[in-house]
């Protein structure tokens, strides 16, 4: 008997090397294909971005909607065929009627010049196409180049790929971005997301590297901002806004300061340029935070070099001074420039700092729908799981706080207060909310693999163990339900050919497991071969040799194609209640024989039915079609029981 258990013990030892042999050939593997997986998973999620918001287009017509969308493509529409020149001076008289409008000083013309350059390249180089056609199809494509944009930009935060593949996912499918980005919805906010999230990306990239080249593409794209929507006001806010939320915490390095100068200094030279902006860069209140913040990092730099070339005492003297004089002159600057008219406060910038503001003063503002405060249901409507799994991705942001994430974070905070404050803003909640997801989800994923890796019996924590146990139990639950179907030999089988290692179900202490498929096995082995496979205690007798019999037992449908030759013997009070509508023979004979044995099933009673004597059934009656009584008759009601 010990020479077997040492037999055994040897036996166990080797195939667990086996295993772990082949599960780091898979790992292995698993790493070389991941550059690979990555790009067809983001591929993937691009062509599900595309092609749910296309679907009024396959179940209609190519069409705009909306009153806006069609003006837009009117505006495009002369533009692609008058060119440049003649936009900036087109004076049109059917809008605003009867005074009509200047085209070029009133628009935001960045979604017009993006499809008419467009319809240029594919009618010069590619082939010819209508420009309504591009104008309806704008928006889903700029939607899948905003999910490779989020991709980069949580992975750039993170490091990791899983984290940008999961925001990619998130802000493909989001309720609230899909609404602004159908196909036909030719408005300014097809194009201003995806300026969004980019400009946030490069900023963010600029920010961990000091590069003044980021800090110019950062600039660029901020300028498409501003060229294709008014709300690239939240942008020239929140930078500014992060950037001193750093400096509050301690966190302002040479690297920080680099982006943000070049990113302030060429961003509003750039964003003068646009006529329906132009010196409101310099003057507006929406651009005012971020003149003092410039000026706030110069000065505190200035100070740092000054600390490097002075005593302490004097240092804290000096600092002192300045900052006070700093404070007294902004303070008065504003409220001199504010007097005479020089700064102005918009309605909608003042409804966002005090939500009651334009139910007071100016109820036209008030009367728009889109100005309205965000109700809780409109939340579930738009950002559904993300209201959940944002917190979690907020928390993780603090936990191991890093610059990216904390831009994250900031990003998150004001666009939710906003969004409460006015729900179109809500526009602007769902790319934020998918960066927290995203963060939130991988960050949760790693920590229960981490747990299960680390798992150790004598140091395990409450947590811990309830990680595993989830784990556990989701893994067992599968490896149950894998044996029942009729494809579990041939998988077992294709497994073992290739070597790669999956969890086997549990055994019992009289069975092992073999990976031989039957196919490849003489037919007297076939027997003890599918014992093994299959993990069940099988007696020898309840199989059958013949090869007929044998593929019955292992297969259901060949179970039901052979019920009309095969008679109900076992378990006679279970046969009586079942048998006029049973189509299904027992699955095998030991379940009949633990039925029947079990004190439960020798307590079912049969029910006495009045029925005809030649509805009732006997032992020997097969379940042919043939012999299958017919149904009852509804009119006849005296030969059923009370």
């Amino acid at each position: 008997m010990k020479d077997k258990d040492r037999d055994e013990l040897e036996e166990e030892e080797i195939e667990e090397e086996d295993t772990e042999t082949s599960f780091e050939k898979f790992q292995n593997l698993g790493r070389k294909a991941a550059p690979t997986i990555n790009l067809a998973t983001l591929v993937l999620i691009c062509f599900l971005a595309f092609i749910i918001r296309i679907f009024s287009v396959i179940r209609f017509e190519v069409i705009i909607h909306e009153f806006d969308p069609w003006f837009n493509f009117r505006v495009t529409k002369y533009l692609a065929s008058e060119g440049a020149y003649s936009f900036w001076n087109w004076y049109d008289p059917e809008s605003w009627y009867p005074l009509g409008r200047i085209i070029g000083g009133t628009t935001y013309p960045g979604i017009m010049f993006t499809s008419s350059a467009i319809h240029w390249l594919c009618n010069t180089f590619l082939f010819p196409v209508d420009i309504r056609n591009i104008c309806v199809f704008l928006a889903p494509v700029f939607a899948s180049i905003t999910a490779i944009t989020a991709y980069f930009f949580v992975k750039e935060i993170t490091g990791r790929s899983d984290s940008g593949l999961l925001t990619a996912l998130l802000i493909a499918i989001v309720p609230g971005y899909i609404s602004r980005s159908v196909a036909g919805s030719y408005d300014n906010e097809a194009v201003a997301i995806t300026a969004l999230i980019m400009t946030f990306y490069f900023y963010i990239k600029s920010v961990n590297t000091g590069s003044i080249f980021w800090s110019t593409i950062c600039a660029l794209m901020y300028f498409y901002m501003v060229s294709a929507w008014g709300g690239y006001v939240f942008i020239i806010n929140l930078i500014p806004l992060y950037n001193l939320f750093l400096v509050i915490i301690g966190r302002l390095d040479i690297k920080i300061y680099t982006s943000y100068t070049v990113f302030y200094i060429i961003g509003t030279l750039l964003c003068m340029q646009v006529p329906f902006v132009m010196f409101g860069a310099l003057k507006s209140s929406e651009h005012f935070l971020s003149h003092g913040v410039f000026i706030l990092l110069n000065m505190i730099m200035l100070i740092h070099f000054i600390k490097s070339n002075l005593g302490e005492e004097l240092y804290n003297k000096l600092l002192g001074f300045v900052m006070f004089a700093v404070a007294v002159l902004f303070g008065l600057a504003f409220l001199v420039l504010t007097f005479k008219g020089h700064i102005q406060f918009g309605s909608r910038i003042l409804t966002l700092l005090d939500p009651t503001y334009a139910s007071k003063y100016i109820p036209i503002v008030a009367s728009v729908s889109e100005h309205q405060p965000t109700t809780w249901s409109a939340f579930f409507f738009d950002l559904q799981g993300l209201l959940v799994f944002g917190p979690l991705g907020l928390y993780y942001c603090f936990l191991d706080p890093t610059n990216g994430k904390l831009f994250v974070a900031v990003f998150g905070v004001c666009s939710i207060y906003f969004s409460s404050v006015m729900v179109r803003l809500l526009l602007l909640s769902s790319p934020a909310l998918c960066l927290l997801s995203g963060i939130g989800i991988s960050e949760l994923l790693h920590f229960f693999v981490d747990q299960m890796k680390n798992y150790n019996e004598d140091e395990a924590t409450p947590l811990s163990t309830l990680c595993r146990s989830i784990i556990l139990s989701s893994t067992k639950l599968t490896t149950n339900i894998l044996p029942l179907t009729p494809i579990s030999a041939t998988l077992r089988a294709a497994v073992s050919a290739n070597a790669v290692s999956v969890p086997s179900p549990p055994l019992s202490p009289s069975t092992k497991i073999s990976s031989v498929s039957p196919a490849r096995l003489p037919p007297s082995n076939k027997i003890s071969a599918l014992k093994k496979i299959c993990s069940c205690s099988i007696t020898t007798s309840s199989l059958p040799t013949d090869s007929t019999t044998l593929s019955t037992k292992l297969n259901p449908a060949a179970s039901l194609r052979a019920l009309p030759s095969r008679r109900l013997t076992n378990t006679p009070s279970l046969s009586k209640i079942f048998a006029p509508v049973s189509t299904t023979a027992p699955v095998s004979e030991k379940f009949s024989a633990s039925m029947t044995k079990s004190p439960a099933a020798s307590q079912i009673k049969s029910p006495q039915l009045s029925t005809p004597s030649a509805l009732k059934f006997s032992p020997g009656l097969t379940s042919s079609p043939s012999t299958r009584p017919p149904r009852r008759s509804l009119k006849n009601t005296s030969s059923v029981p009370n």
